[in-house]
């Protein structure tokens, strides 16, 4: 029994530890599933993919994750001005070390790459992204990329 209030309790810590980032995390994966107008199936299946991958994601339920991004996605959808706004506020309120901006950022970008094209939209979406996070666009993008293992525009 012991062990499951530790168990329990360290999970409790991570999640409170990592709100900010997971907020930031889901507004910036869903400013790039929206910036083309259409939010697709890969782009679905990418977010699910990367929940199950970083740790810092780990320590929510995926159902947390998809539904705060669902929402982020749904305030772009009805008001795009608006919506766009309280997504990168979100992403701006996130004040973590720069290892862990790029890692909202490398989200963001695997998102944008799903579908394996990069749209212009989503290309602007980054680099906003990248300027609430206070992220050199240019030099930031690479570094993604480089561990992406592909460059922006390659399938």
């Amino acid at each position: 029994m012991r062990a499951w209030v530790v168990q329990a309790w360290s999970q409790k810590v991570g999640q409170l530890r990592n709100r900010a980032f997971l907020d930031a995390a889901m507004a910036a994966a869903a400013l790039v599933s929206a910036a083309d107008e259409q939010v697709r199936l890969s782009e679905q299946l990418a977010l699910d993919e990367v929940l199950g991958r970083i740790d810092k994601l780990k320590v929510f339920e995926p159902n947390t994750a998809v539904d705060l991004h669902r929402r982020f996605v749904e305030q772009l959808e009805a008001d795009a001005e608006k919506g766009r706004r309280s997504a990168l506020d979100a992403v701006q309120g996130f004040r973590g070390e720069p290892s862990d901006r790029l890692l909202v950022l490398y989200v963001a970008a695997v998102i944008a790459k799903a579908d394996h094209e990069l749209s212009a939209p989503e290309e602007a979406a980054l680099a906003d992204i990248c300027d609430a996070l206070d992220l050199p666009a240019q030099q930031s993008l690479a570094r993604i990329w480089g561990i992406a293992g592909s460059g922006p525009h390659s399938a």
